[in-house]
């Protein structure tokens, strides 16, 4: 199966094997690989199972519309299907991402396409002597849906343009992509099962972004921009399993990534309070596992989940490696805070409103494992996810801390800095709060303070600030002041949002007394 790749010489010997593996069940197999097309970055195959047709069908029509290519291939699959609910398909998003290849086999009725091209459903069109019909009968544009059969027991639809690659195709052909790692693991009798290659996911930054989100070098975005390939497979029976093995470049990124795996899920729990039982089971019982370069998802998913679930905007994310914490690492200039921070290994450091630990856990790589991070917050949800991620982690030298409203429960003169990252507008008894991370600090200790602003409201009174999930930096600076500490530095525009039009305000507090270092100036 070439999705990205040349064949390298030795496809008629990875044919034999693929044909091995998948011939024993009857699944799709070497036969349909010769009409993948070149440049494909996303193949899906779906068997017709044993039992349980409707939560394959569900399972399957999950899959295809958290990949974008639900809705194209149900709208074809009604119109010349035999059984569209049973249907095997090769799902082909091609480098456009909106030209999408739809393979079809055992469901082809060659008499209901020429009547419906009689009817006037279909116009009738020929490339390289084949045909291929366009469901638009005024006129070929590239944009129309168009369908060609291949051979006798296979069918292709989508765009034009997709179509006609497929029907430049040679037959004879095979295209494949060497994934020795994972095929071995698309076991006989599964129903499903997929390929995603590296473009799929489109993780490609420019070096500028990645350097904002390094921690020691490494970052969730740095590790997707050199994730490898992943496959996916499911078995049916009285519930789904659906398993995917996704390639890391290397055994540390496999673990950041498989953290950030699993803060994903820990938020759609927390998120999905008032789930129904089906699918907070799900989520609950969700697993994730780094081994070596590789990390494992594992999910078991019933009926009634499925249908509680289905198009649900988390599986497009999951699918397609869209993490929160990706998009979250290149908007908050993670490496700037902690070069003010001066974070050092060994250090001992605390983030105050830590919530599912986004900062905690890179705080924790920052100090390494002589150092010390204590993730203090009020929610005791949020910590039991919390404390759960860094025990899977592991991160035997964070530790969740349960604070109180007045009091974040932090050891006096302990802490060589701290961070308040969008949880100080949230503080109610905040002069209070300031007062007890004073004293937590040792001689010379930093206080990073990031929060949100407006403009707009700059000038309004901070009750009604708050209330808006803002609060301008002068009011911040006096309460800093008053409680006894120093502005090193301060910054009014150090991250701007223009989709929401606040911006995000730095503040570089210190506790008086001799630093450790000298301050280094704020970007």
């Amino acid at each position: 199966m070439k999705l990205a790749m040349r064949l390298i010489g030795f496809s008629t010997v990875l044919a034999a094997f693929m044909a091995a593996i998948f011939g024993q069940s009857g699944a799709f197999g070497v036969a349909e690989l010769q009409w993948i097309p070149d440049g494909a970055k996303l193949v899906m195959a779906f068997d017709r199972p044993p039992a349980n047709d409707a939560l394959f069908a569900r399972v399957r029509d999950e899959i295809l519309s958290a990949t974008h290519a639900g809705d194209t291939f149900h709208d074809l699959l009604r119109l010349v299907s035999r059984d569209p609910d049973r249907l095997v398909i090769a799902a082909v998003p091609t480098p456009g991402e909106d030209e999408i290849i739809g393979i079809a086999r055992d469901s082809f009725d060659g008499d209901l396409l020429t009547g419906l091209a009689r009817a006037g459903k279909l116009s009738l069109h020929e490339q390289n002597r084949r045909s291929f019909y366009i469901a638009a009968p005024e006129g070929a544009r590239e944009n129309d849906f168009a369908i060609t059969p291949l051979d006798a027991n296979h069918l292709a639809f989508g765009g034009v343009s997709a179509i006609r690659r497929i029907l430049d195709i040679d037959r004879g052909a095979l295209q494949v992509v060497a994934l020795p790692g994972l095929l071995p693991e698309v076991a006989p009798g599964v129903e499903a099962w997929g390929f995603f290659l590296p473009g799929w996911f489109g993780f490609r930054h420019d070096e500028s972004q990645l350097l904002r989100c390094d921690v020691r070098g490494r970052s969730v975005s740095r590790s997707l921009a050199n994730l490898g390939p992943a496959l996916f497979s499911v078995r049916v029976s009285a519930d789904a399993e659906f398993r995917m093995r996704t390639q890391a470049r290397d055994a540390d990124d496999a673990l950041i990534l498989a953290d950030a795996l699993r803060a994903f899920l820990a938020g759609q729990r927390v998120g999905n309070k008032n789930a129904p039982a089906e699918v907070r089971k799900v989520l609950e019982e969700a697993r994730v596992a780094a081994d070596g370069a590789a990390i494992r998802l594992s999910l078991r998913l019933t009926l009634q989940a499925m249908e509680r679930i289905r198009n649900n905007q988390a599986s497009t994310r999951i699918l397609r490696w869209q993490l929160d914490s990706q998009e979250r690492e290149l908007r908050s200039n993670i490496g700037e805070i902690f070069d003010l921070m001066q974070i050092n290994e060994g250090d001992h450091v605390a983030d105050i409103g830590a919530g599912l630990g986004f900062f905690t856990v890179r705080l924790a790589r920052a100090v390494g494992a002589r150092g010390r991070v204590l993730a203090v917050d009020i929610d005791p949800e949020a910590l039991g996810e919390l404390e759960k991620r860094l025990r899977e982690a592991p991160f035997p030298q964070a530790q969740v801390v349960r604070g109180e409203p007045d009091d974040p429960k932090l050891p006096p003169g302990a802490l060589d800095a701290a961070l308040i990252f969008n949880s100080y507008h949230e503080m109610s008894e905040y002069q209070k709060m300031l007062e007890r991370i004073l004293r937590a600090l040792k001689p010379g200790g930093r206080l990073v303070l990031v929060e949100p602003f407006s403009e707009a409201r700059r000038k309004d009174p901070r009750e009604s600030q708050v209330r808006e999930h803002v609060i301008a930096p002068e009011l911040a600076e006096a309460e800093l002041r008053r409680t006894g500490f120093e502005i090193a530095a301060s910054n009014d525009e150090f991250n701007e949002h223009r989709d929401s039009g606040t911006s995000e305000w730095l503040i570089l507090a210190r506790r008086p007394g001799t630093a450790r270092a000298p301050l280094g100036p704020v970007p």
